[in-house]
């Protein structure tokens, strides 16, 4: 995992894996019933349980979006339960592994995080609804949102409108995400989140990609005319930024680099 992650190209899309059926049933991994966004947890002990993990830079298969999905979807109360679910499981695993002799990587560390702070960005839809706890799975992933709910209401979200780096998107007029994969979706929802408006998402090619991702439209990097003091987010895995760089440098367009929650920049070609 440390590889994936160091490298900006940890994925759960279970699309994105091919898995031996021997080695899930002998390790006991299957999708929660119930629970959305169940692949973080499936994909996240598939991972830390192998003894042996390649990666293949080959394209198997062309995902097709659709509207209403999880997505593309508005937020909903049902998505913070799931990820509040992942986390507590995630945790749990984390402590058997531990309880073992295994010794906690970092990776898996900054992975629990990122589900912590993803579910926090649905907290506020899921505090509006009035059937709220009903999606829970059980008594004890209620009593962790009872001590966790004071933390994510106001530590996780808050830091996002307080952190410095996040605060020099203000500066711009213009803001666009570059990537509409699960690094772009994040990004866009933390900056949602932090009340940050995105005006587009950018995309090398329409192939594969949906229209549009949380309300917000998918364009070509081609097809955009940038208005003065615009600045892009850069949401994509490590091997893409200097294609990406190279492109937005060549109409001179600042950029920020997002990865696993953090941003850094701007950086202004030819400064």
């Amino acid at each position: 995992m440390n590889a994936f992650w160091d490298y900006g190209d940890w994925n759960v899309y279970v699309q994105r894996q091919f898995w031996r059926r021997d080695f899930l049933v002998e390790a006991g991994i299957v999708f929660p019933e119930g629970p959305e966004h169940e692949d973080e947890l499936f994909s996240h002990k598939g991972i830390l349980s192998a003894n042996r993990v390649k990666y293949l830079d080959k394209r198997y298969f062309i995902r097709r979006f659709r509207d209403n999905s999880v997505m593309t979807r508005e937020p909903l109360p049902r998505d913070f339960a799931g990820y509040l679910h992942c986390f507590c499981e995630m945790t749990r695993f984390a402590d058997e592994r531990e309880k073992a002799g295994i010794e906690i990587s970092r990776a898996e560390t900054e992975n629990i995080l990122q589900v912590y702070n993803l579910a926090s960005l649905y907290h506020p839809a899921f505090e509006k609804a009035e059937d709220a706890e009903s999606w829970f799975t059980s008594a004890k992933e209620l009593e962790m949102y009872n001590t966790l709910k004071y933390l994510i209401r106001y530590d996780v979200i808050n830091k996002d409108k307080n952190d410095a780096v996040w605060l020099q998107l203000d500066a711009f007029d213009h803001i666009y995400v570059y990537g509409a994969g699960k690094m772009g979706y994040t990004a866009i929802r933390r900056m949602l989140a932090a009340e940050k408006t995105i005006d587009a998402v950018l995309v090398s090619s329409m192939e594969g990609n949906p229209v549009r991702l949380r309300g917000i439209g998918v364009k070509p990097l081609g097809e955009i005319e940038f208005l003065d003091n615009s600045a892009v987010v850069i949401a994509t895995g490590a091997r893409f930024h200097n294609e990406i760089i190279k492109m937005l440098s060549g109409r001179g367009v600042p950029y920020f680099l997002y990865a696993h929650a953090e941003l850094k920049g701007p950086f202004v070609p030819g400064a």
